[in-house]
């Protein structure tokens, strides 16, 4: 019986439609490569004395670059090509033939070396004048430049290679004329050609994007999702919606603040930052094949390797990155917008975490009670490092985000995995730690230790000692996860050439001097104690009557460094300090539920177990700072959503106590958070807009002015 040609009719309709209107869209900002070799035609205006032209500018003002012709006093001509910075190169002279014009053929690096295009770059030099060569060099200083940065016999960008415009006429073999911008080599047709045959990847996105409309459009006559119709769906959205709406509301004041503070109170979400390109670039350099970037992309924190420049962040956040970069949307402005999105997908697995965790203690399947929910999402949203990374917008924090995000992913599939083990939640644990791994190698630790930890104790679990199936599967399970972590390290090894996830010998900040300072590793157990003190016990903060009224303490004595070998420390309150209600929910609640809960012990071992990997390398590291206190998030909330979990069951007059503590802890810690972590945006870190500082001190000033007002009031 043939089948109906209707529904495949369809699916072939929505798939062209998919298609045309991504090309139209991506065609519509998309700029290809200039040809190479380009050839033009030159006609200069007479004149006298000595003085230099345009003939290609590109770039901007400190990092252009200049294809230029001089006409000598003596009334010959010489070329020219100067990167902003580096000497100019000039030709022989060449004699002005007495209709005064040239035929050029040029190929240098600003005709494709373009932010954004997929293209071979070339850094040669070549150019012949009357097909005489007076360039010829394989390699030059230059500088990438975004689609638009190119103008022809104009030079925009002022430096002292040559005038602001060239007297004379720059034009195509054809008689088309190029001055500014050059439209004439960038129509319909060119965009069409450089989309599908040089740049290619736009063309195979928009290709993958029509295949999965093709193969996800519905088989039958009525639009459904599985079995089910669009209205079944909207009426289960709603009353999924009422029944989580107090993680609905909670979570959008989180998110809301978060955006606000990640934005300097703009809200503009897509926008550059200082030193947030780096996985952008790390994006399109996966798309040629390559892991290494260009060397302003990664600045001072670059590791030189044979002459090429490397980055020690992992790749996660750059593969989230690809579809944008393929049809170049947003290229350099995009670290507020994943850190908004990592940021609530921090939140929504925390709550897929404690739903998780209250069916291992026997509270079932409802939704968690206001106060739970308003506590828990409320200590991590506002209330802890995860907030304070959205005082700054740029790589680092971006990382530990991301890693963040996936860690807490990994951790509740890991639950899940351990609820309902015939459902493979394993397997989405498992991809999301090594996600994490390689956004961020602590949290991954903790990711994929506590999954092989699950994993173990499922095998304990089994009442069959004689089936060696579950601990082969248990042993399969903890390979996996020991595979993954050290994914990171074979990364490592295709960029440096060594396992070492961090070598610091080839980074370009560390000199022989301070590589012996720490002996040229990261970890040092000598560094334990303190450590230990800082992150955990030390109250290290001042309270002063002067806004934000707690301040961390910015420095050490020089005794506080005895024994320790540490290369990097900022200004950092101790967890317990910090964080209080993430930090004692999941102390003293993990540890009352594993009281109250003997046969979830194994459990809360399982967390504990996990985190010693993990506590152990930030521990023993050279470095620490406020934003490491992040690393240990996924840690606590997993231990503090079980002590939330069990705060519900205990009874009476324990309960009132239990709950009121909480709670208490969550408004201390939203305070103390919101202290630190706009002070830290306003004093502190670097790269931040002026208008920021500026604002946060007439913050201060007003505050303080008006808390000296009111305590002198009779």
């Amino acid at each position: 019986m043939t089948p109906p040609r209707g529904p495949a009719l369809g699916r072939w309709l929505a798939a062209l439609t998919v298609a045309l209107i991504v090309s139209a869209l991506s065609l519509r900002t998309y700029l290809p490569p200039l040809p190479s070799p380009l050839e033009l035609d030159l006609a200069l205006a007479p004149g006298e004395g000595e003085r230099s032209e345009p003939l290609i500018t590109s770039g901007r003002r400190e990092a252009g670059d200049f294809l230029f012709v001089r006409q000598l006093a003596d009334g010959r001509i010489a070329f020219g090509y100067e990167a902003w910075g580096k000497p100019s190169q000039l030709s022989a002279p060449l004699t002005r033939p007495a209709d005064s014009r040239w035929r050029l053929r040029v190929e240098m690096p600003a005709l494709t070396n373009i932010r954004g295009v997929f293209a071979t770059d070339s850094p040669r030099l070549r150019l012949s004048v009357n097909g005489v060569t007076v360039f010829d060099e394989p390699q030059v200083d230059c500088h990438e430049r975004w689609p638009r940065e190119i103008r022809f016999a104009e030079n925009p960008i002022g430096g002292t290679a040559c005038g602001a415009t060239l007297h004379g006429q720059l034009t195509l073999p054809d008689g088309r004329e190029l001055r500014g911008w050059p439209a004439p080599l960038l129509g319909w047709r060119e965009r069409a050609h450089g989309w599908l045959f040089v740049s290619r990847w736009p063309a195979v996105g928009t290709l993958a994007l029509a295949s999965l409309t093709f193969w996800a459009w519905p088989r039958r006559g009525r639009l459904t999702l599985g079995s089910r119709t669009w209205a079944a769906w909207s009426q289960t959205a709603r009353g999924a919606l009422g029944s989580h709406r107090h993680f609905a509301a909670v979570g959008t004041v989180a998110l809301i603040a978060f955006l606000w503070l990640v934005s300097y109170g703009t809200f503009d979400v897509i926008a550059p930052e200082a030193f947030g390109e780096f996985y952008d670039f790390q994006a399109l350099s996966l798309l040629h094949g390559r892991l290494d970037v260009p060397r302003e992309a990664i600045g001072g924190e670059a590791f030189v390797v044979a002459g090429k420049f490397y980055g020690y962040f992992g790749l996660t956040p750059a593969l989230l990155r690809l579809p944008l970069v393929i049809f170049n949307l947003g290229f350099g402005e995009l670290t507020r917008a994943f850190m908004i999105v990592y940021f609530a997908g921090t939140l929504l697995t925390a709550y897929l975490l404690l739903r998780a965790a209250r069916r291992l203690l026997g509270l079932g399947e409802s939704p968690p009670p206001a106060w739970a929910t308003w506590s828990f999402i409320g200590s991590i949203g506002l209330g802890s490092s995860v907030f304070f990374l959205g005082s700054r917008a740029y790589v680092y924090h971006e990382a530990i985000l991301c890693g963040v995000m996936f860690a807490v992913c990994a951790a509740w599939a890991a639950l899940q995995h351990l609820l309902d083990p015939a459902r493979r939640w394993w397997l989405g644990s498992l991809a999301a730690g090594i996600l994490s791994v390689h956004a961020r190698p602590p949290t991954g630790l903790f990711a994929l230790t506590f999954l092989a930890a699950i994993g173990t104790l499922l095998a304990l679990e089994k009442k069959s000692a004689r089936d060696p199936a579950p601990r082969r599967r248990a042993s399969l399970l903890i390979l996996a996860c020991v595979a993954g972590v050290f994914s990171f390290n074979l990364v490592s090894y295709l960029k440096f050439r060594t396992f070492e996830g961090c070598p610091l010998r080839l980074n370009v900040q560390y000199d022989a001097a301070r590589l012996a300072r720490i002996e040229g590793k990261q970890f040092h157990l000598v560094n334990l104690p303190f450590m230990v003190d800082h992150y955990l016990v030390r109250p290290n903060f001042r309270l002063e009557r002067r806004f934000p009224y707690l301040f961390v303490i910015p420095e050490l004595r020089d005794d506080e460094w005895t024994g320790a070998k540490l290369d990097y420390f900022d200004p950092t309150l101790a967890m317990p300090y910090a964080m209080p209600a993430l930090f004692g929910v999941a102390v003293l609640g993990g540890v009352g539920a594993f009281v109250v809960f003997p046969t979830r012990r194994r459990v809360l071992t399982a967390v504990a177990i996990a985190g010693l990997p993990m506590t152990l390398a930030m521990f023993t590291a050279i470095a620490i700072t406020q934003r490491y206190t992040a690393d240990f998030c996924p840690l606590l909330l997993t231990a503090a959503a079980f002590g939330t979990a069990a705060a519900e069951t205990a009874g009476g007059r324990l309960t009132r106590i239990a709950r009121t503590g909480i709670v208490a802890a969550t408004i201390a810690s939203v305070l103390i958070t919101a202290t630190i972590t706009l002070h830290y945006q306003g004093s502190i870190v670097w790269g931040v807009p002026e208008t920021v500082r500026t604002r946060y001190l007439e913050w201060s000033r007003s505050v303080d002015a008006w808390t000296a007002a009111a305590t002198v009031r009779p």
